[in-house]
């Protein structure tokens, strides 16, 4: 690990590597969830539905874990108990703000500041 490290420079890919690893972990959780999820409800097979809640609550802190992430690297204010339950009730919303944070509109306030130029305002606006 070290020698791909120091050939492909270091943190970059150690980045890189565990953002597919939390991915793929989360991915596998909830799908994990849903399957035995399926089996209580369909197969009868007693006892499932508390095993798929504990898979589904590995997927939640997974989800947090990158959301808590996402909000460090971009420094936007939050906290990571507010991450937890924002993944806990609406991942897919979690979800969507990761991937326009990280690749899409960014992070652009709803309400402009009163020290904002009226040019500036009216420039953001259009936008």
């Amino acid at each position: 690990s070290s020698g791909i490290n120091a050939e492909y420079g270091g943190a970059e890919l150690d980045g890189v590597m565990t953002g597919a690893m939390v991915a793929i972990v989360s991915e596998a959780s909830f799908l994990t969830f849903l399957i035995l999820l399926l089996l209580d409800q369909f197969a009868q097979v007693t006892g499932l539905l508390a095993l798929s809640l504990v898979f589904y609550l590995f997927f939640v802190c997974s989800m947090a874990a990158s959301r808590t992430a996402v909000r460090l690297s971009k420094n936007i204010n939050g906290n990571p108990v507010e991450d937890f339950f924002v993944c806990l009730f609406a991942y897919p919303v979690a979800s969507l703000q990761m991937q326009q944070t990280l690749f899409g509109l960014g992070t652009r306030p709803l309400m402009p500041s009163l020290n904002e130029d009226p040019a500036e305002l009216v420039k953001m606006s259009k936008v």
